[in-house]
C-alpha cells in the first residue's frame, strides 16, 4: 500500500475523533454517555499512531507489505507511545521511501505531534483520576460535617455556596462536574478554592456519598443550566440517597418534566426533596421580608366608593420575574379595608392571552373587577403591546393616577434601570411619588446607583432587587425561617386519616401543598404587619368576631392564590365537583355561601400558631 495512503488514513482518523470530541465538548453532559470528549481524543490518537507505525513496521521488517506481525506490533508500540516508552528515531530511519519531500516532512511532523500529545493524554487521564482519589480523601476527613454538594460549577452555584460558607464556616462545599463543565473558569475555580471546596470531575450522581455520617446533613443542589439533565440526575440521587433521613435534594428548574418528577417519586422515604422556581423564591422571600411597603404606601382615594385604601400596583414585563410578581400580587393583597388594582405591560402582542392561559379566572369578567363580600376583590388589567419606550406608555400612566407600587423586571439591567428612571419621571410629573422596585442582576451595579439624584438633588429613590448574591443565597433558596412557618400552617390543616409524620410528609412530597402553606404563612405576616385585629393570636385565643374577620381574608386570600395556580370554579360547591386533573376547585365561591366545614378551615389556617 502506498505510504500517502497510510499517512491520509490516519490523519482522516485523527480528525474525525478530533471533531467529535469537539463536538461533545458543547453537548451537555449526560450520565448515559460511556465516553467523554477527552475519551474519543485519546481513540483518535492511538488509532492514528497504529496506522501511522504500519508501513513503518512493514519497511522495518524488509517485507514492504502489512502482515499480522507489523500489525501486531504497531499496535504494541502505540501503548508505548502512551506510557512515554516509544523510540522516535525509528520513525526517522524507516519512514517509507515513497514518502519524500514535503510529503516525508509531513508524515514526520505529524508523527512528532502524535509523539507529544499521547502522553500529555495520558497524564491528564492519571491527573483526573489523582483529583477524584484526592477529593475522595479530603470528603473522608470531613466526615462528621455537613455537606452541601452542587451538581456544577458556575456563577449561581458559587453564589449560593458562598452564602452557605459565610454563614456557616464548618460546611463543606463540593462541586462536581468540573470537567465536563466548559463554562467553568479559572476564576470561578480560585473563588471556589478560597471556601475550601471539593472539586469532583465526576458527575455528582457517580460520586458516593453514602459512607458520610448520617447524622450528619447531605444536601444536593442539582442547578446545571440544562433542565432535562437536572430531572434525571435528580432521580438517580433519589434512587441512591432516599433512606438518608438527613438527606436534602434541592432541583432547580421549572419544567413540567421536573413537577411530575415530585408528583411520582414514591412518597414513602426520608429525604426532603424541593423543587426551586428562582423568581417564585425571590418573590416570595421578597413579600416575606419588605411587603409592608405595598401597603405602607397605598392610597386613599375620594372617588372609590367602597372606602378602602387602594393598592394600585404596576408590573412593567411579563417575563419569568414579571409574571410570578403578576400572579402572586392579587392574593398577597387581598386584605380588610384595602382594594387591589393591578396593571400591568408588555410590548408583546399576546401578554393578556399568556396571562390569562395561566390565570383563566383573574381576567374573567364574571371576577375581575367586580366587589363582592367574602371574595378575592381585585381589577387587573394588561396592556400589550405597551413599550416602556413609547410614549403610549405614558399616556396609559396618566390614566392610572394613583400608582402606589411598581415593580420592573424585563429581563436586562440596562432596561430596569432605565424603566425605573422613566417611570420615576412621569410619576413626578403626574404629582405622585409611588415605591418602585427593579430586578437588577449585578449587585455592584445597584450599590453604585441606588443613591443617585438629579441635578436638583432629589433622589430617584429606586428599590433594586433580584442580585445573584441575593437570589442564590441561603435565605432566598432554603429559607428556613418561612418554610419552618408554612409547616406549621401544613400541619394545621384535616390529615385525613394520616399520621402526624405522614401528614407532617406531604409537605414536602407535594409541591402543592408547600407552595400552598409557604403563602399562607406569608400572608399571616402581613396581617400582622397590618394590624388585623387577632392577627397575633392563636386560635384559642381569637374572640368570635376576630375569628370571623380572619376567617373571610383568608377565604380571599386563598381564593385568589388558587387562581393565580390557573384553578377556575367547578361550577358546584359539592366536594365530587373538585378536579385537580382539570384544575377545577369547588370553594371558589364566596365566603358565605361556605359549607360550616370549609369556614372552620378557614379559621384554623387564618390563625396564628
Amino acid at each position: 500500500m502506498d505510504g500517502k495512503v497510510y499517512f491520509y488514513s490516519a490523519l482522516s482518523i485523527f480528525v474525525f475523533f478530533s471533531v467529535i470530541a469537539i463536538i461533545r465538548m458543547n453537548i451537555r453532559h449526560k450520565k448515559n454517555y460511556v465516553l467523554k470528549p477527552v475519551n474519543f481524543l485519546m481513540i483518535g490518537t492511538f488509532l492514528a499512531c497504529t496506522v501511522m507505525f504500519l508501513p513503518v513496521y512493514s519497511k522495518f521488517f524488509g517485507q514492504g507489505t502489512m502482515t499480522a506481525r507489523s500489525v501486531l506490533l504497531s499496535v504494541h508500540n502505540s501503548i508505548r507511545l502512551f506510557v512515554v516508552d516509544a523510540d522516535y528515531d525509528m520513525i526517522a530511519t524507516y519512514t517509507v521511501a515513497e514518502l519524500a519531500g514535503m510529503y516525508k516532512i509531513a508524515f514526520e511532523t505529524f508523527f512528532a505531534v502524535l509523539y507529544c500529545l499521547a502522553p500529555i493524554l495520558t497524564f491528564g487521564f492519571v491527573l483526573s483520576l489523582f483529583k477524584n482519589v484526592s477529593a475522595y480523601v479530603k470528603l473522608f476527613r470531613r466526615y462528621f460535617r455537613d455537606i452541601y454538594i452542587f451538581s456544577e460549577l458556575n456563577e449561581r452555584s458559587l453564589a449560593l455556596a458562598t452564602d452557605i460558607f459565610n454563614s456557616d464556616k464548618k460546611a463543606v462545599i463540593v462541586f462536581a462536574d468540573l470537567l465536563i463543565n466548559k463554562d467553568s473558569t479559572n476564576d470561578l475555580i480560585e473563588c471556589a478554592e478560597e471556601l475550601g471546596a471539593i472539586i469532583f470531575s465526576k458527575s455528582v450522581s457517580a460520586i458516593n456519598f453514602s459512607f458520610h455520617s448520617s447524622n450528619k446533613q447531605l444536601v444536593f443542589f442539582i442547578m446545571s443550566d440544562d433542565e432535562e439533565e437536572n430531572a434525571t440526575m435528580s432521580w438517580d440521587i433519589f434512587e441512591r440517597y432516599k433512606d438518608k433521613s438527613c438527606a436534602e435534594l434541592y432541583l432547580f428548574s421549572k419544567t413540567k418534566q421536573s413537577e411530575l418528577f415530585l408528583d411520582c417519586i414514591n412518597k414513602k422515604h426520608n429525604m426532603k426533596i424541593r423543587r426551586i422556581i428562582e423568581p417564585t423564591s425571590l418573590i416570595n422571600e421578597y413579600l416575606y421580608d419588605k411587603g409592608y411597603v405595598i401597603f405602607d404606601t397605598a392610597n386613599f382615594p375620594e372617588e372609590f366608593s367602597h372606602g378602602y385604601k387602594v393598592i394600585s400596583a404596576v408590573v412593567v414585563g411579563m417575563g419569568t420575574y414579571g409574571m410570578e410578581m403578576a400572579k402572586t400580587l392579587p392574593w398577597f393583597c387581598q386584605m380588610k379595608d384595602y382594594y387591589f388594582k393591578l396593571n400591568v405591560f408588555d410590548a408583546s402582542d399576546n401578554a393578556e392571552a399568556r396571562f390569562k392561559a395561566l390565570c383563566p379566572e383573574f381576567l374573567d369578567p364574571k371576577c375581575n373587577g367586580v366587589f363582592v363580600e367574602g371574595e378575592a376583590q381585585y381589577d387587573i388589567a394588561v396592556n400589550e403591546k405597551t413599550d416602556y419606550r413609547s410614549y403610549d406608555f405614558y399616556d396609559k400612566l396618566k390614566n392610572i393616577k394613583d400608582i402606589s407600587f411598581v415593580f420592573i423586571a424585563l429581563g436586562s439591567d440596562e432596561d430596569n434601570i432605565h424603566c425605573a428612571t422613566t417611570v420615576r419621571m412621569y410619576c413626578e410629573r403626574m404629582g405622585i411619588h409611588p415605591h418602585i422596585t427593579a430586578v437588577v442582576y449585578d449587585k455592584n451595579k445597584a450599590d453604585r446607583i441606588k443613591n443617585a439624584m438629579a441635578a436638583d438633588g432629589r433622589l430617584f429613590d429606586i428599590e433594586y432587587t433580584g442580585s445573584l448574591k441575593e437570589i442564590y443565597s441561603k435565605a432566598v433558596i432554603i429559607n428556613s425561617v418561612l418554610e419552618e412557618k408554612a409547616l406549621a400552617v401544613h400541619m394545621k390543616y384535616p390529615a385525613k386519616n394520616k399520621t402526624i409524620e405522614e401528614h407532617k410528609a406531604t409537605f414536602y412530597t407535594n409541591e402543592y401543598n408547600y407552595n400552598a402553606s409557604c403563602a399562607s404563612a406569608i400572608h399571616n405576616k402581613i396581617r400582622i404587619d397590618c394590624k388585623i385585629a387577632g392577627a397575633e393570636k392563636s386560635e384559642e385565643q381569637l374572640t368570635e368576631e376576630e375569628k370571623q374577620e380572619i376567617s373571610i381574608i383568608e377565604h380571599r386570600r386563598w381564593n385568589a392564590y388558587t387562581r393565580s395556580c390557573g384553578y377556575i370554579y367547578s361550577g358546584s360547591p359539592d366536594k365530587s365537583s373538585r378536579n385537580d386533573l382539570a384544575k377545577l376547585h369547588n370553594c371558589l365561591i364566596p365566603y358565605d355561601e361556605l359549607s360550616d366545614e370549609y369556614k372552620k378551615i378557614d379559621e384554623i389556617v387564618g390563625s396564628k400558631k
